[in-house]
């Protein structure tokens, strides 16, 4: 199984801090909304301009180091609401938004709007389901992953608006898990519809409820008295990469063969090639891929 490295930045745990995004226009507005728990109050980035014809909003995540990735994933979770529910606006209400992203070198800042600049990674829709604000039932939750190969310093992503209306919030620190050994920047976004003042009460909710950024590693894998070391997956979806390995401490190859292990671009091994045995007055552990006097 592989490992999900995560490359947008954590923050202290007490608390949230802005996100850093930055937006062109003042569309984008700052509010609040009472978290999950219903315990703290969050501050989002909110846009709502259903009403409106030829909407472009951008919001741009902070810089993200490339961390000696090659691909960079990013996974969002979200909700959107129907538009059959406002056909008075039927021309300009959206049903998806449109994810970008942009490489730089060194300490280059990336303060451009023009879309000639950036890589369109994709349009996202709401694919699970949308919902309404007269159903009773919980709104469907949206999940989508998209990829983006990285051979710079650093990244920008954007989110690109053109007729829904979008809640993002700050970023908030998290831990990837057992074993895993990283940090990163969850942007978690809104798990319910924000109060809207009244001259948004009537356009359409999509809602974010996290954003990850992270790339595949192949974790440090023992197997046959060889050991590989945790492997940077490729740069493309179908990546394939011969990883060398050597034999544990007091024990030497079998074969002559070269000790390899194939990392895919899912993070997983396959395709082991050569073992290694325990030398002679050591006793191997073929649990613990050990050899010892």
């Amino acid at each position: 199984m592989g490992c999900k490295k995560r490359v947008l930045e954590c923050a202290l745990s007490q608390g949230h801090i802005s996100a850093s995004f930055v937006e062109e226009r003042k569309a984008w507005l700052e509010e609040t909304y009472r978290g999950p728990e219903g315990v703290e109050n969050r501050r989002a980035y909110v846009v709502c301009n259903v009403e409106h014809a030829n909407v472009d909003n951008w919001l741009r995540t902070p810089r993200i180091e490339r961390d000696g990735a090659n691909r960079l994933h990013v996974e969002v979770t979200f909700t959107m609401r129907d538009c059959n529910e406002f056909p008075g606006n039927a021309r300009s209400c959206k049903e998806t938004f449109r994810l970008y992203a942009m490489q730089v070198s060194g300490t280059e800042v990336s303060n451009t709007w023009n879309e000639t600049h950036w890589d369109l990674i994709g349009r996202i829709a709401a694919d699970t389901g949308r919902h309404s604000k007269h159903e009773s039932s919980a709104a469907a939750v949206n999940q989508e992953i998209r990829s983006y190969t990285v051979t710079k310093d650093a990244a920008y992503f954007a989110f690109r608006d053109s007729g829904a209306c979008i809640s993002i919030l700050n970023v908030k620190e998290g831990l990837s898990g057992k074993n895993l050994y990283f940090k990163y920047w969850a942007i978690e976004l809104a798990l319910q519809e924000l109060a809207l003042n009244e001259r948004q009460a009537n356009t359409s909710v999509m809602h974010f409820e996290r954003t990850d950024i992270f790339y595949e590693v192949c974790p440090e894998a023992t197997r046959s008295f060889v050991t590989f070391p945790q492997t940077i997956t490729g740069p493309g979806a179908q990546s394939l990469i011969a990883v060398s390995g050597k034999c544990v401490a007091n024990a030497s190859p079998i074969e002559t063969a070269k000790l390899t292990y194939i990392c895919k671009a899912t993070g997983a091994w396959e395709m082991p090639i050569g073992e290694c045995r325990c030398n002679a007055g050591y006793v191997g552990s073929a649990k613990h891929s050990t050899c010892t006097g």
